[in-house]
């Protein structure tokens, strides 16, 4: 599994619209009443494929990098919370520190 898989498997134009609605709704994010909102449940659907990824193809600290590659061109907390809530034990601290250290801010 790899970005590439998931562009792939969702559709260029899925990925790009989904990336662009999100963009648009996350300088609004933690305001009453924002002008946009992105409430997609395709984060969560890219996150449950990563991480039923087989660990012989993709170890957990690639699960990490391929979902902060896809947070990057999605940016939604729910990438975050996911992670935080249901998968942080998965891993070592080191690689939750390096890996989230790596991921660069998002920008509108």
């Amino acid at each position: 599994m790899d970005r590439q898989t998931i562009i792939a498997m969702l559709g260029e134009e899925v990925y790009a619209s989904e990336g662009a609605a999100a963009r648009r709704a996350a300088p609004h994010t933690g305001y009453r009443g924002p002008p946009y909102a992105y409430a997609s449940t395709v984060p969560e659907e890219i996150g449950a494929l990563v991480w039923a990824t087989p660990e012989a193809e993709l170890d957990a600290q690639g699960k990490i990098r391929l979902l902060f590659a896809c947070y990057r061109d999605i940016p939604d907390y729910a990438w975050l919370s996911d992670l935080a809530v249901f998968h942080y034990d998965d891993f070592s601290p080191a690689s939750a520190l390096s890996s989230g250290q790596k991921c660069k801010p998002c920008s509108p």
